[in-house]
Parts: structure tokens; sequence; C-alpha cells
């Protein structure tokens, strides 16, 4: 999690912790730390990786 500012330089895609949807390294990333970038204020090593989600309460498709 960041705090965005203004002109700052998180080091995507060089400088990331994740990985792609095939366990394979994010292409070109070095790693979490790169220097020269700003860091992370907080990190869940071990994320979800929530990208979205609906509720649907109908009784159209109750199951």
């Amino acid at each position: 999690m960041n705090i965005l500012n203004e002109g700052a330089n998180y080091g995507w895609p060089i400088a990331t912790y994740g990985i792609n949807y095939s366990w394979l390294m994010v292409p070109k990333a070095r790693s979490g730390i790169v220097e020269e970038t700003d860091q992370l204020v907080w990190l869940w090593q071990n994320s979800p990786a929530v990208s979205g989600m609906i509720f649907y309460q109908n009784e159209h498709f109750s199951a």
C-alpha cells in the first residue's frame, strides 16, 4: 500500500513484490526494493490478490 505523492517513483514494473497469475516473476522485475524508488508504506506478503467482488442477492440465481 502506498500513499500516493505527485512525482513519486514507485518503481513499477521493476520494483514489485508481485508475481504473475502463472506464478512466474513479472517481466523486468528486479525485486521489491530498487534504489531510487519510493517504498511501500505497508506490505501484505501473502496477499489474497482480490481484484473485485460482486454480491448477488436475488431469487433468480439463489444458489
